[in-house]
């Protein structure tokens, strides 16, 4: 089975690195998000299964480096660093199962791993 990137567009190269893919196996409610996939270029998909042809895209606006579900599945962190002209800064940001931004807390520290 074969996962449908509906967050970017893949060139000829079709090279699109994933930072982060976890999917929450614990009880949810069926219309809830539960597979998140995060790609180095800060994009991210939420999906109910494998199979949603309606994932849920955000874009995180920096570079992702990994993500990880609460114990019940209901907020997202996503780990990463912003680049702005002067500075980088790593960050986590927290979303709803269902992509909306709830807090960012930046992270201090040259590197996330």
């Amino acid at each position: 089975m074969r996962l449908h990137v509906q967050c970017v567009s893949l060139g000829p190269s079709r090279a699109l690195s994933i930072a982060s893919c976890v999917w929450f196996s614990g009880p949810a409610p069926a219309n809830r998000p539960v597979l998140a996939v995060l790609y180095e270029n800060g994009k991210m998909q939420l999906m109910r299964s494998e199979n949603d042809d309606l994932a849920i895209i955000v874009d995180t606006q920096m570079q992702g480096i990994s993500c990880q579900w609460n114990h019940d599945g209901s907020i997202l962190a996503v780990c990463g660093m912003k680049s702005s002209s002067d500075k980088e800064s790593n960050q986590a940001m927290f979303y709803s199962a269902y992509g909306v931004h709830l807090r960012t807390l930046k992270i201090p520290g040259r590197e996330v791993t």
